[in-house]
């Protein structure tokens, strides 16, 4: 029998915490008997991040209720690859600017210091 209104509730924590991370809600799905599928959780476009996290998935269909937990781990390399691999990525270069921006001041600082130095020089020459 196929399960009409098959519906999927998936939610991501971390593990030993209730607070969600990433949550997936899917309705008016359809589900062929002794059938498999693969559930996507979205992780909107967040950076992958190394630690260990747990699955609380629920379904519905056909008046019938299924859950599921199941924990994970993504390890460092993990994160880096797919990562690397994420197209819409949101990437956070704050710290580049900041790093940029300290150099910059530097610079400016050290040009200031080095005309000045020279400015001296000439009044003490004349």
């Amino acid at each position: 029998m196929i399960i009409q209104d098959f519906k999927v509730d998936a939610k991501v924590t971390k593990r030993g915490k209730e607070q969600v991370l990433f949550r997936e809600k899917k309705e008016n799905m359809r589900l062929a008997p002794n059938s498999n599928f693969d559930y996507g959780v979205n992780w909107n476009n967040q950076a992958f991040k190394p630690g260990k996290y747990t699955l609380h998935l629920t379904a519905w269909g056909s008046g019938k209720k299924w859950t599921f937990t199941k924990n994970f781990e993504i390890k460092r390399e993990e994160a880096a690859k797919w990562n690397d691999k994420a197209v819409e990525l949101e990437r956070d270069y704050t710290m580049w600017y900041v790093i940029g921006g300290v150099i910059l001041v530097l610079l400016l600082l050290i040009g200031v210091y080095l005309l000045g130095r020279k400015s001296r020089k000439k009044k003490e020459e004349e």
